[in-house]
């Protein structure tokens, strides 16, 4: 703080600072048909959410987000701290007689205030565990972008105020009239210190003005695995191959009631597969090469299992060693 005399004596010129706060927020939520009530969840000392999803929404309500400053706030998924501190400069104050009011005393002086924002976000790191485990992911990474938009959309509107105040105060004349000098210059800082608390306001409306909400997780995706359960093309489902069946013995693992057969894939697991033409088959390695030339589903089965067994294609490969077939997905 540093004070000087001005060369007319009437006022003091010097560096004045103040400073507004607060917080914005965004919900988090989970949409699932058939909710199941849950006793109250622990809430975790950070931001890392792992509750089932049928429980997000509990979660939320009970334990919120952790804000940037330390503060946990009920309700929301995300969080935006904001502050904003300002210096001003006031000129020497200039007296003269009021246009058209020659019997007042009019006080006029030069000001400028310098608006300073800090700002941050935080958004809870939601991981459930799901049967579908990709396909959760998917889901939750997407709300958690459409989240993470909203908080910076906060900043985004606050630093579009901030920026507007100061074009604004870069240097502004405030001029008020009194019956002396003296009145003159309390209803100047009178006038100074409205004109203030207005940008103040305003900066705080942008700064809480509320963007677009994120849409709410689709639970259906992030189903929790159970015993006997595993995702077959992004759905859970029962498993029903438990080892594989002989061939041509054809069973019903697909739970469509279409009889196809169980093999191991070159992953080790054992799926529900349904029947190709050996001599046409697609050699393979891996599932992942399958399901990239074939389509979504199809998996390697394991060299030399299956109806195919140990088979020369047409193009001379054996499936037996290190080379199975591509099989479609029942």
């Amino acid at each position: 703080m540093c004070h000087r005399r001005s060369q007319r004596r009437e006022t003091n010129w010097s560096p004045f600072r103040f400073s507004i706060a607060g917080s914005s927020h965004s919900s988090m939520r989970g949409s699932l048909q058939s909710y199941h009530c849950a006793p109250p969840p622990k809430c975790s000392d950070t931001n890392l959410v792992t509750v089932p999803c049928n429980g997000l929404n509990d979660y939320i309500r009970d334990c919120g987000v952790i804000c940037p400053s330390g503060i946990r706030l009920l309700g929301r998924g995300g969080c935006t701290d904001w502050q904003v501190d300002s210096n001003y400069q006031i000129s020497s104050i200039s007296f003269g007689r009021g246009l058209g009011f020659e019997d007042q005393t009019c006080a006029s002086a030069m000001v400028s205030v310098n608006w300073i924002l800090q700002s941050a976000s935080s958004v809870i790191d939601y991981q459930p565990t799901a049967c579908c485990a990709k396909e959760c992911g998917d889901e939750v990474a997407e709300v958690t972008r459409q989240l993470e938009a909203h908080e910076a959309e906060h900043r985004t509107n606050c630093e579009a105020a901030v920026a507007e105040a100061n074009r604004v105060w870069a240097a502004r004349r405030i001029t008020a009239c009194g019956s002396d000098r003296s009145s003159a210059r309390k209803r100047l800082n009178l006038q100074f210190a409205a004109a203030r608390q207005t940008t103040q306001e305003s900066i705080a409306a942008e700064c809480h003005r509320e963007p677009a909400q994120p849409r709410k997780i689709d639970c259906a995706k992030c189903i929790p695995s159970k015993a006997g359960q595993k995702c077959v093309n992004g759905v859970c489902m029962e498993e029903r191959c438990t080892q594989s069946s002989r061939c041509p013995q054809l069973v019903d693992c697909s739970q469509r009631g279409k009889l196809c057969h169980c093999t191991q894939s070159t992953e080790g697991d054992i799926r529900c597969a349904g029947r190709v033409v050996c001599s046409t088959a697609t050699p393979c390695v891996t599932s992942d090469g399958c399901e990239r030339f074939m389509g979504p589903g199809w998996f390697c089965e394991y060299p030399g299992t299956g109806c195919c067994g140990c088979a020369t294609l047409p193009n001379g490969v054996t499936t037996c060693g290190d080379t199975g077939v591509c099989v479609p997905p029942c």
